[in-house]
Formats: structure tokens, sequence, C-alpha cells
């Protein structure tokens, strides 16, 4: 799951191994980012894996917004669709090198 900063174009990325802990993760990486005073706005896909009810509540409670994308146009969320691209990319690259 990569998460891109708008701002500094920063990337963090964590490997996860099922789509179910998504949601978790986000909101843990949420917290650290608070903890360090920053502000948060999460532009997304309409994934449920990130936007369910107890990451909704948790948003709503710690000031978060979440803005999502229409669904069917990667265009509006380009950034995040080419850190996706780079990532495959370079995975696929490590996995080749690595047989």
């Amino acid at each position: 799951m990569p998460i891109t900063d708008g701002k500094s174009h920063r990337q963090w990325l964590f490997t996860l191994d099922s789509r179910a802990v998504l949601g978790q993760q986000l909101v843990s990486w949420c917290k650290a980012m608070k903890g360090k005073g920053f502000t948060i706005t999460i532009y997304t896909d309409n994934a449920r894996e990130f936007i369910n009810a107890s990451n909704k509540q948790y948003f709503d409670t710690v000031g978060i917004e979440v803005v999502t994308s229409p669904p069917y146009d990667a265009t509006r969320n380009g950034v995040a669709e080419r850190a996706n691209g780079i990532t495959e990319d370079r995975t696929r690259g490590a996995l080749i090198a690595a047989n």
C-alpha cells in the first residue's frame, strides 16, 4: 500500500498480507503522522478497505478529511496511480532478478 504526501511527494510503502488489513494500516499511519503534528487529508478511490465505518468514525473524531475520487476516473488520482505503477514495475523487476 503506497501512501504519497501531496505536497512533498514523499512516499511510504507498506507491504501487507491481505487487503483486509489496509484500513488498520492506514489508521496506524495516520496516528503516527498526527503525533508528529501533521494535518491530514486523505484522497482515495472508493475502496471499502479504506472507508469503512470504524475508519470513518476515527477520521471524524480526529479531524481527518477524506476525499474520494469518482469511480473509474484514475486521472483524478494521478500521483497515487503513478506510485502504484512504479511500485509494480520495481517489484516485478526484483522478482525476475531473484529467479
